[in-house]
Order: structure tokens, then sequence, then C-alpha cells
């Protein structure tokens, strides 16, 4: 192989990876954003209580673990609640993280009850498998009080004073 010939061949090899990385990038994406509009159609199902969506969305295992971690509830529980107790959520941005067929969705969100006062401000972390290859199911929630200064709710200070004050 003469030196043009090498040339032509190192730059074709760096082109290639280059267009693989780019469609590796494209691919990530483009899972991202399903699973972020997966996430928003969860948040909009608990608004509307729209417990079809939740359960053909909740796998059988799925585990809610609920701030202070003095409750969880398991699918059945979840639809139960859902179904009975009408909530308002405004939410931030969400992370995600994606590993292999495991995603991690986290973020901040607002929650309001039926009224519209404020309940609390909670990080909520979600974990989705996707079991079935492009199915993927919420397994895993949890909910954790959101203790800044600038989140003042009565809430957060019950909590406060019952869980983390009591700590040593």
């Amino acid at each position: 192989m003469n030196k043009q010939s090498s040339h032509t061949f190192v730059l074709s090899l760096i082109t290639l990876v280059i267009a693989a990385c780019s469609q590796a990038d494209t691919n990530q994406a483009r899972l991202r954003d399903t699973l972020l509009a997966l996430d928003q159609q969860v948040d909009a199902a608990f608004l509307s209580q729209d417990t079809a969506l939740m359960g053909s969305v909740l796998d059988d295992t799925f585990t809610w673990v609920h701030a202070g971690a003095k409750q969880r509830d398991s699918k059945a529980d979840t639809l139960h609640i859902i179904a009975n107790h009408p909530l308002q959520l405004e939410r931030d941005a969400m992370d995600i993280r994606v590993f292999g067929n495991a995603a991690l969705v986290s973020g901040y969100v607002t929650f309001r009850n039926s009224a519209g006062k404020v309940i609390g401000r909670y990080h909520v972390h979600r974990t989705y498998i996707d079991k079935q290859k492009q199915t993927w199911q919420l397994v895993y929630q949890h909910v954790n009080f959101d203790l800044d200064a600038d989140t003042k709710s009565a809430v957060k200070e019950v909590a406060y004073e019952r869980y983390w004050s009591t700590l040593p």
C-alpha cells in the first residue's frame, strides 16, 4: 500500500467512526425523547386519574417509596391512589440517563391538591426498564421532600420535625 492509499484508508476509517458516533448520539437523543414523552404521560395520567394508562405503564413489580420512606405502595396501591386522590403538578426539566435497558428519570415536581393548594415540592426519581424491547415500563418511583430554604410548606415542616430533626 502506497502512502496516498494509506492516507485515504485512514481518512475513510475516521469518517466511518465519526458517522457511527453521530448515529449513536442520534439514537440516544431519540431514546431520551421517547422516555421523556413516556414520563410526561405518567404525569398526565396522575393528573387525569387515568388508571388504565397507568396500569399499562406500571410494571407488575412496581414500587413507590414515598418521602421519608414511611410508606411503600405496590402497583395496585398506586392505581388506587391515582383513582381516589386528584392532584395537580408542575415539573421542572427532568434529567434522563439511559443504561442499556434501564433508564433513570429524575427532577423536581411541585404537587398541589385538587383545590390548587401546594402540598410540597419534591424530588422525583423514576426507574424505567425496557423488558420487551421498545416497551418501557415504570418499575420504581421514589419521591422525597425538597428541603431547600425557598420552599416552605406545612407538609415539609411536619416531615422535618418528625423525621430529619430526630436523626443523630
